[in-house]
């Protein structure tokens, strides 16, 4: 997990993507990406176990986009293309993008690291991950903080930080985990209902990007929904000054900003000299 411990870099972070709005339902589970085996933190199995942060961020390395939280529009926005994905039944959810090609992170280096100044709450979040479980009638929902087994960054032989204490319970770097965590789910029910309430007013269209480098290569580019300014500047004034007062707006405009990083995106592929 990465060392900054706040979800975003940003000072002022929109009031409505704070905890003081009502959570919509939780949403049917999305497969979580860049976990192969997670598996509950327990003292029997992990007590011995340490992660070394030198591990990089070689586990986001064949995914061309990654789930972003409202709350970090302002920050990603400066890096980043940031658009709308469609995840199930018709949900979208921000992503940002970071390759023109499947399975292409070009924000990646080959030795692991990352190029860009600010790093996506999610790739932080890795391995540690929130599970649940579908509660029982007149139960409370449940949460149980999993690890990805198979990253490369645990191991034995003390590199790092040590996950648990030796009587079990949670050492330093698990209680900045379980925090992280938390507030990563608060911010993802938030998410949730801007992305609702946008795409109830009708503002995202699905879009393609065609694409032609200076070499001459020729692609295309889909999946993926952006916000229309026609549907936007159409909205009447009691919307408009509902998505102001709550912040969505700002979130709105920030995406549309951040879709001139396309062509930053576009030069980072030319770099690489993918042909």
């Amino acid at each position: 997990m990465g060392a900054a411990e706040s979800l975003a870099a940003t000072e002022n972070p929109p009031e409505a993507l704070r905890p003081r709005i009502p959570p919509v339902s939780t949403p049917a589970p999305i497969k979580p990406l860049f976990y192969s085996q997670f598996v509950p933190v327990a003292a029997e199995l992990h007590r011995d176990l340490f992660l070394d942060p030198a591990a990089g961020f070689g586990f986001a390395s064949d995914t061309n986009s990654v789930y972003l939280l409202a709350v970090e529009f302002a920050a990603a926005a400066r890096e980043y293309p940031i658009v709308f994905a469609d995840v199930d039944e018709g949900r979208v959810v921000p992503v940002v993008m970071l390759g023109l090609r499947p399975r292409q992170n070009l924000y990646l280096a080959a030795d692991g690291r990352w190029q860009a100044d600010y790093l996506p709450a999610y790739v932080r979040r890795y391995p540690f991950l929130l599970a649940s479980a579908e509660p029982g009638a007149g139960e409370e929902m449940r949460y149980t903080v999993c690890l990805d087994s198979t990253w490369a960054g645990f191991n034995r032989e003390a590199r790092g930080e040590r996950l648990l204490a030796a009587d079990g319970s949670p050492a330093p770097l698990m209680e900045r985990a379980l925090s992280f965590l938390r507030e990563f789910h608060t911010q993802w029910l938030l998410t949730e209902a801007f992305c609702e309430r946008i795409q109830a007013l009708g503002l995202l269209q699905s879009m393609t990007a065609n694409v032609r480098t200076a070499a001459g290569e020729e692609f295309s580019v889909s999946g993926f929904s952006c916000v229309q300014r026609e549907v936007l500047h159409a909205l009447d004034a009691a919307t408009l000054k509902e998505l102001a007062a709550n912040d969505y707006l700002q979130a709105i405009y920030l995406h549309l900003w951040s879709l001139d990083n396309q062509q930053r995106l576009l030069a980072r592929y030319e770099r690489r000299g993918v042909v």
